[in-house]
């Protein structure tokens, strides 16, 4: 990333603020209502940007943590050590009750 392959920089993508993103009129709503429950006039508007980019930081760390586990469960790095340097030793699906008992068999 950072040049096209004629050679000519790309634009940056403008990454729009999570408080943009998730700051709506329901999760406002929301808020309002929690903030009468627990006895408070009003939510500021100011408290729900917070509210959103919190959520959106933990969004993120989540979001970037399953994207690893995902990699490493589909093998998306098996090419690096090259076609058939890995093989499949059992399905994860099998229950491993059944995976004895066929091996018993076997």
């Amino acid at each position: 990333s950072g040049f096209t392959a004629a050679g000519a920089a790309e634009a940056p993508v403008a990454e729009e603020p999570w408080a943009d993103r998730i700051a709506t009129a329901s999760m406002r709503d929301r808020l309002r209502g929690v903030c009468q429950q627990c006895g408070v006039e009003g939510a500021d508007e100011g408290a729900t940007r917070l509210l959103a980019e919190g959520l959106g930081e933990r969004l993120s760390g989540l979001l970037g943590t399953l994207r690893h586990l995902a990699n490493h469960r589909t093998g998306a790095h098996k090419e690096m050590f090259g076609i058939g340097a890995f093989r499949v030793s059992l399905d994860p699906k099998v229950p491993w009750r059944k995976r004895v008992a066929d091996e018993a068999r076997a």
